[in-house]
């Protein structure tokens, strides 16, 4: 932890509430408007036909909306929360990153919550295109697609937090080795 003045401390403390605060109603604000294209995609795409109108083609591009609104919002929301971590070790907030460290990170459960919502959106855009297309075919293979998508992706970032861990490790032991080494030449 730095020093650091009373009032750089209180700027990253608002910062660190603003983010936070900003996540929390950015997460609100998204589940409204998924709630709103998937029920509308639902609703457009089990409506009678309009003559020579595929109502599925706007449900699908409904779901494909959100789902687009949802991956970039993600990625909005992680790099937020980067920068909460940054500020959380400069100011000595410690507690969140504990939290999720040990009661969070690599569990079971919470690998299928990161994800519900692209199960979702897969099986919706399935259903879609079987509507759409009328192929069974079509339907299995974009539901398998999506869904080792999911599994691929979930691989890559667990391999990445992976190799990421180990790098810190070795950082934090080269350090250590080098903190020796300058105390013994001290000595």
């Amino acid at each position: 932890m730095e020093l650091m003045s009373d009032e750089e401390r209180e700027a990253l403390l608002t910062e660190y509430k603003t983010l936070h605060d900003e996540n929390w109603r950015r997460g609100q604000n998204m589940w409204v408007v998924y709630s709103i294209l998937i029920t509308g995609s639902l609703i457009v795409a089990f409506q009678s036909r309009i003559e020579n109108f595929p109502c599925p083609l706007v449900s699908l591009a409904l779901i494909v909306m959100a789902l687009i609104m949802h991956a970039t919002t993600e990625q909005v929301t992680r790099i937020t929360y980067e920068r909460m971590g940054e500020i959380g070790e400069m100011l000595g907030i410690i507690g969140p990153k504990k939290m999720y460290e040990s009661q969070i990170k690599g569990k079971w459960w919470y690998r299928i919550r990161r994800n519900e919502a692209y199960a979702l959106f897969t099986i919706l855009i399935s259903v879609y295109s079987l509507l759409l297309f009328n192929r069974v075919f079509l339907s299995i293979a974009v539901l398998v697609t999506g869904f080792l998508l999911i599994i691929a992706v979930e691989i890559y970032c667990h391999l990445r937090r992976e190799v990421r861990e180990s790098i810190e490790k070795e950082m934090m032991k080269a350090l250590e080795k080098k903190k020796k080494k300058g105390l013994a030449s001290y000595e």
